[in-house]
């Protein structure tokens, strides 16, 4: 049984956990969800992006989507999150529009930005 890596509140019994699997295309994060009690719980996957080498000020993780499961005890979820282009994109503000510097970008998944126990790397041409 996964240990739950995650502050969670009381009543909640679902968690994503650092035994969870990532897996990441470019534009398709999956994460995996169980519930480790006893009772039916939900949890909030939350994917972020960040950008290690951006060419302009950046957050270091920005939210770019989320996919929320109901999930019954000894069951668990696999959860997709789609990410378009514009997920790795800034706002260019010379040529006043959006855009996307190729190289290596950081994928999080988590319950919150504070707490993203699956991380994994690709590279955006």
């Amino acid at each position: 049984m996964p240990v739950n890596t995650m502050a969670m509140p009381c009543s909640s019994a679902a968690a994503i956990t650092s035994s969870s699997s990532l897996c990441s295309t470019r534009k398709k994060p999956r994460a995996s969800s169980s519930v480790t009690g006893s009772t039916a719980g939900a949890e909030v996957a939350q994917v972020y992006v960040g950008d290690p080498s951006a060419r302009v000020p950046r957050p270091a993780k920005e939210l770019k989507g989320f996919e929320r499961v109901d999930i019954q005890p000894g069951a668990s979820k696999r959860v997709t999150v789609k990410l378009n282009q514009r997920a790795f994109a800034y706002w260019d503000t010379d040529i006043h529009g959006w855009k996307v510097d190729p190289g290596k970008f950081m994928i999080y998944v988590g319950d919150s930005s504070e707490n993203t126990p699956l991380t994994q790397a690709i590279a955006v041409q």
